[in-house]
């Protein structure tokens, strides 16, 4: 190695140490967008300051009219940033309605997650697991404080859903069974029913038969490789047993994946089965009144193109623009969505319809109105 050479290494090597430690030294800290921090001091909870995280949704200060659905994400400390990121995916794509997503962590100084989470999170106090039997103070605390400390501060809508895994994964269940129908949604990941599971079918059975928790949706996923897979299958037995009316509960193992690695899956597909958009099966005899050539565009002054429109199926219209044609299905008799895609057509009467493409609107009439 020449001379010229050992100068040139040294002078890269150098390069990349000062590279490291600026980094280390003037990096700012991630923030995610459009989220703000709040801490809440407990009047139920002795002595504990609770942090919300809450991210809203981009067209949040945009709407000042519109309200959201919130989602209760626990353990915001792990779970915050990823859950915002995977809603706002699947409402980008239209499978889910834009939310507000709620972290709720524990701030107060020194707090230890790992230790405080197995206080609100296990209703039992069991000997080998110190800090147990809280969750019955957490649930009034949730419920009666830090949610509505939220509902106070920011336009939440009528639907609420509470998502939680491992320990919270149990607790989420346990909050299901013991104040039903304040969430409407419950997306359980990898419980750990293991410690509570007599209660909870105790519980259960006691509603078995009834409407206790009509119009609500729980979502159970575990990993094929978790070790609470049995535990999983075993409490979704027990609500197979119960014969709950009016109520809708999705049981999802994910193949190849263990305790923690199921949980991105089970967010992406359980907020989609609790926020489940409904497909109304239309008769065909129905959808012929939306049948038939229309003309539209975007904005005044832009050229027209026709749009013809006819039944697919029962729920089904097709629409085609003479270069491509594609499939919406029918949310109620007048609103039909392509699912996956965000695009939706709604009618005013049977001559009007306007497509609403992720925020733009493109406005159609009959050629030959009705």
């Amino acid at each position: 190695m020449t001379y010229k050479n050992v100068l040139t290494v040294l002078f890269l090597l150098f390069s990349l140490f000062s590279y490291a430690s600026i980094a280390q030294t003037d990096g700012e800290p991630f923030v995610v967008g459009n989220a703000k921090v709040h801490k809440v001091q407990s009047a139920i909870v002795p002595n504990q300051i609770y942090e919300i995280r809450v991210a809203v949704p981009g067209s949040y200060y945009q709407s000042p009219n519109k309200t959201y659905p919130i989602v209760v994400v626990l353990d915001g400390q792990w779970n915050f940033t990823i859950v915002s990121d995977i809603a706002g995916k699947l409402s980008y794509d239209g499978m889910i309605p834009e939310a507000i997503i709620v972290g709720i962590t524990w701030g107060g100084e020194g707090d230890d997650p790992n230790a405080l989470r197995v206080r609100d999170f296990i209703r039992p106090e069991l000997p080998n697991l110190p800090l147990s039997g809280g969750a019955s103070a957490f649930l009034s605390a949730l419920t009666e404080e830090l949610v509505p400390y939220v509902e106070s501060r920011y336009r939440v809508g009528d639907k609420k859903v509470l998502m939680g895994a491992s320990f919270g994964g149990l607790f989420t269940s346990y909050a299901m069974l013991e104040k039903p129908k304040y969430f409407d949604g419950y997306v359980a990941i990898a419980g750990s029913y293991i410690v509570d599971a007599a209660y909870l079918n105790e519980k259960l059975a006691s509603y078995a038969g009834t409407k206790t928790l009509k119009d609500v949706r729980s979502y159970l996923a575990v990993g094929s490789l978790d070790t609470n897979e049995t535990y999983v299958q075993t409490l979704n037995n027990s609500i197979k047993a119960a014969h709950l009316k009016n109520f809708k509960n999705k049981h999802k193992v994910f193949d190849g994946v263990g305790h923690a690695g199921a949980e991105p899956l089970a967010y992406t597909y359980g907020l989609q089965y609790v926020f489940e958009r409904p497909f109304l099966k239309l008769s065909e005899q129905f959808l012929q009144r939306y049948t038939g050539e229309f003309w539209g565009g975007f904005v005044e002054g832009q050229p027209l193109f026709p749009v013809n429109v006819s039944v697919a199926g029962k729920g089904l219209l097709s629409f085609n623009d003479g270069q491509q044609s594609f499939q919406l299905q029918a949310e109620n008799e007048t609103s039909f969505y392509w699912n996956g895609v965000n695009i939706t057509a709604t009618f005013t009467g049977t001559d009007k319809f306007v497509f609403n493409s992720q925020g733009t609107l493109l406005y159609f009439q009959r050629v030959n109105p009705q």
